[in-house]
């Protein structure tokens, strides 16, 4: 949704929306995906280290926490190879 508002929003709009659109993409790429990714990565060894939770959940969300780490490094490293385009 962040990426999305980033990149539909019009040319000529104002300044003031022109940060505010940035800023939540910031706000959603910096803070609330790292916070999400780090929260499920603990609930994942939670369920592996307690005795009665099934192992094979715990082994699932840290396969899924490690893939959504690997598509946040890939977008930070595309939007970064193409920043000189926008320069």
């Amino acid at each position: 949704m962040a990426i999305t508002a980033l990149m539909a929003m019009p040319s000529d709009a104002s300044v003031l929306i022109q940060h505010s659109v940035t800023g939540f993409f910031m706000a959603v790429f910096f803070l609330v995906g790292p916070l999400a990714h780090l929260t499920g990565a603990v609930f994942g060894l939670m369920a592996l280290g307690r005795p009665n939770d099934n192992r094979l959940l715990g082994l699932a969300g840290i396969v899924v926490n490690g893939a959504s780490l690997a598509a946040g490094v890939f977008m930070l490293w595309a939007m970064a190879s193409t920043i000189g385009a926008f320069t």
